[in-house]
C-alpha cells in the first residue's frame, strides 16, 4: 500500500510538474504573440508616420510652389501693366506732339498765306 500511494504520489508529482510546464509553455506563447503583435503596431505606427511626415512634406512643397508661382504670376502682371503704362505714356507723348506739330504747319501755313497776301497787295 505504501509503494501504491508512493507511486500515486510520483504520479500526481509528475502529472502536476507537466502541468505546470504546459502551463508555462502557454504563458509563454501568449507572451511571445503579444511582443510580436506589439512589434508589429509599433511597425505600422512608424509606417503610417513616415507617410503622414511624408505627405505634410509634399503638401508644404506644393504650398510653397504654388506660392512661389503666384508671386512670378503677380511681378509678370506687374511688369505688364508697367510696361502697359509706360506705352500709353508714350503714345500720350507722341500725340501731344504731333498736335503740336499740327499746330505749328498750321501757323506756319497761316503766316505764309498772310506773307502771300501782303506780297499780292504790296505788288498792286
Amino acid at each position: 500500500k505504501k509503494s501504491r500511494d508512493e507511486t500515486a504520489d510520483r504520479v500526481l508529482a509528475d502529472v502536476e510538474a507537466f502541468h505546470k510546464q504546459e502551463t508555462e509553455k502557454v504563458y509563454s506563447a501568449r507572451r511571445q504573440r503579444e511582443a510580436y503583435k506589439d512589434s508589429l503596431q509599433d511597425q505600422i505606427r512608424l509606417r503610417n508616420s513616415s507617410r503622414d511626415s511624408a505627405r505634410k512634406n509634399e503638401l508644404e512643397s506644393k504650398k510653397q510652389i504654388n506660392h512661389d508661382f503666384e508671386g512670378h504670376v503677380k511681378e509678370t502682371l506687374k511688369q505688364k501693366e508697367d510696361q502697359r503704362q509706360r506705352h500709353l505714356e508714350y503714345c500720350k507723348q507722341v500725340q501731344q506732339q504731333q498736335a503740336e506739330t499740327t499746330n505749328l504747319n498750321a501757323k506756319k501755313k497761316t503766316s505764309d498765306e498772310a506773307v502771300a497776301e501782303m506780297m499780292i497787295r504790296d505788288s498792286q
